[in-house]
Parts: structure tokens; C-alpha cells; sequence
């Protein structure tokens, strides 16, 4: 692989704040926040630098994935919801 190709999907974190918000997923100030408590995408500390590859940005929010409630899933859920 070419340091372009490399450089290419190498990421600062504010563009892979944008690249995700851009998809409506979150937002840099998210993303930063998750970072700090440890729940971020992996990425790279080069220096001061913080960085990121998009691939692992697609397989992170890939691995968050969440298959809809079944009916009788939903009723659960539905059960422990506080009714005053």
C-alpha cells in the first residue's frame, strides 16, 4: 500500500467527526467524548495527532448493528416501562 492510499483513509478527528455525522450517525463532539471514556472507534496517536481509518470507523458503527424488536420482544419491553 502507497502512503497515499494510507494518507487517504487516515482521518484527523474532527474530519471523522464529519464523516460520520455526515452519514447521521454522530457528531464529532461525540465522537470525542466517546474517546475519552474509551468506547471510540480504535485510532491512532501519532505524535499529538489523533487519527483515524475509515475502515474502522465502517466496522465500528457496522458492529453497533441492532436487529428491530419482535412483537413479543416489544411487549416486554413494554412491560417494564413505569406507568404513573
Amino acid at each position: 500500500m502507497s502512503s497515499a492510499q494510507a494518507h487517504s483513509r487516515l482521518k484527523s478527528e474532527r474530519q471523522a467527526g464529519r464523516y460520520l455525522s455526515e452519514r447521521g450517525i454522530i457528531c464529532t463532539r461525540t465522537l470525542t467524548n466517546l474517546r475519552y471514556r474509551g468506547e471510540a472507534p480504535p485510532h491512532y496517536l501519532i505524535g499529538s495527532r489523533i487519527l483515524y481509518d475509515v475502515r474502522d470507523l465502517d466496522t465500528w458503527v457496522d458492529a453497533r448493528r441492532r436487529s428491530p424488536l419482535r412483537v413479543a420482544d416489544a411487549s416486554a419491553a413494554n412491560s417494564l416501562i413505569c406507568n404513573p
